[in-house]
């Protein structure tokens, strides 16, 4: 993979999209982002909620014996508030919860490590979207070619791109632009570019590459 194709790709990681590099130097790689179908904002499959009550995990023990809260990346199983020791588990947040209000039901979750414990049964994949709170999700996929140049202008007679037709509808072009020692990105549906003149100009840049991935991804263009 070419240098500037990696950085893409890697940019493109710290803005929440999966990547797939095709097999063979292509000048492209497929971008894959699971999204809330209403706001279209990134659904976090690394969360987990408590089957009982659909509480969010806080990633928090709590302390049987004082209630005390401390972080599940503590070395020790030993409280910090009270110094007790075995008396801490993955319990669920909401002090509504049945797991909270109903005694047995807490004992026998808790010698499971508690709700959130990954061997105790009562977590699962988060159901909602963080954002407006719909249930339904989907992934987004996207073609992204990528083109290192100097300038604004552009001369499609010396860009080639490789497997035109693969996802030519969820194709897009990003332009790694360097210029005055700095870089800046622009980006034009396939479709779009196929259309321009031989020769053309970019109208749109931005500084900020998070700005252009949100552009990509938009709903609209699904």
């Amino acid at each position: 993979m070419e240098r500037e194709l990696k950085s893409i790709a890697h940019a493109a990681i710290a803005n929440g999209v999966q990547i797939y590099i095709p097999t063979g130097n292509k000048n492209y790689i497929i971008g894959s982002r699971l999204v809330c179908a209403e706001c279209n904002e990134p659904w976090y499959m690394n969360l987990t909620e408590c089957f009982l009550c659909g509480a969010i995990n806080p990633f928090l023990y709590r302390c049987d014996n004082c209630g005390a809260f401390s972080s599940i990346t503590k070395a020790s199983d030993r409280c910090d508030s009270c110094g007790e020791q075995g008396t801490l588990h993955q319990e669920c947040p909401n002090p509504d919860c049945v797991s909270n209000t109903n005694k047995s039901v807490k004992k026998a979750i808790n010698s499971m490590g508690g709700v959130f414990n990954k061997y105790s049964g009562f977590r699962i994949s988060s159901q909602r979207c963080l954002n407006c709170g719909s249930q339904f999700h989907l992934y987004q996929v996207r073609r992204i070619i990528v083109f290192s140049v100097c300038s604004e202008m552009i001369d499609k007679s010396k860009l080639h791109i490789d497997d035109p037709e693969v996802l030519s509808k969820y194709s897009y072009i990003i332009f790694r632009i360097l210029k005055n020692g700095e870089i800046k990105y622009s980006f034009l549906p396939l479709s779009e570019y196929a259309r321009k003149e031989n020769v053309f100009s970019i109208t749109q840049v931005y500084d900020n590459f998070g700005e252009v991935i949100k552009e990509i991804f938009n709903k609209e263009r699904d």
